[in-house]
């Protein structure tokens, strides 16, 4: 009898350890994912720009300046047409951008050509402009000494993708 025990008990002990081998054999891992991006970079467009003068000696006949937005798509143009007075005077314009992409646009880099020996310009001021956000930047424009009194100027805003804006 006790021999017909040990063997019942080893067969159940049998049937346990092959019921668990079969189980950490037989368990199968199924993973299913899938995953976009879907951001979507566009250059910020200059919407609307206006220009005043902001020092000037001459309070009689101060300097003026018109400026026009002109984005194309991919870069973010502005020109200004600028006419002097006297030595010294300034004018800043200020253009008014819009990011309507999906990523963040970093402060612009800007170039500007058509300044001459007498009149400079300067880009300055501009902002990082979040993903469907609105900023803007600045060129100023200084006489600097006696010379030609108008010039055509041409500012282009280069922008590039970051992170985020703080």
């Amino acid at each position: 009898m006790k021999k017909n025990s040990m063997i019942i008990i080893s067969l159940i002990i049998a049937v346990v350890i092959m019921a668990a081998a079969y189980a950490a054999f037989s368990t199968t891992l199924t993973v299913n994912g899938s995953g976009s991006i879907s951001s979507v970079w566009k250059t910020p467009i200059i919407t609307s720009c206006s220009c005043s003068a902001t020092t000037s000696t001459d309070t009689v006949n101060p300097p003026t300046a018109t400026c026009t937005p002109v984005s194309n798509g991919t870069t973010s143009i502005g020109t200004i047409s600028a006419s002097m007075v006297l030595p010294g005077d300034v004018i800043t314009c200020t253009f008014k951008t819009a990011n309507n992409g999906t990523l963040h646009a970093g402060v612009p880099t800007i170039s500007i050509t058509g300044a001459t020996s007498t009149i400079t310009a300067v880009g300055q001021n501009g902002t990082c402009i979040k993903a469907g956000g609105t900023g803007s930047f600045q060129i100023k424009v200084t006489y600097l000494s006696e010379g030609s009194t108008t010039t055509n100027l041409t500012a282009t805003a280069s922008y590039s993708q970051v992170a985020s804006c703080s």
